[in-house]
């Protein structure tokens, strides 16, 4: 189906603005929740200091 906001067709920035949301609130369970596990295998860890949480991102 077709995204819907305020009773129209979602537009391209609309979608890209949805997933954005969506990202962050599972960034933010993983958090609150304290599950840093991933559904795949990964060997690598980000780092840096853009990542305060890297392990959210696995």
């Amino acid at each position: 189906g077709e995204l819907v906001v305020n009773g129209e067709k979602a537009g391209r920035l609309e979608k890209v603005e949805m997933g954005l949301w969506m990202s962050r609130a599972s960034i933010k369970r993983a958090i609150v929740s304290g599950n840093y596990t991933s559904q795949r295998p990964q060997s690598f860890v980000p780092r840096g200091s853009v990542y305060h949480n890297p392990h959210a991102f696995l």
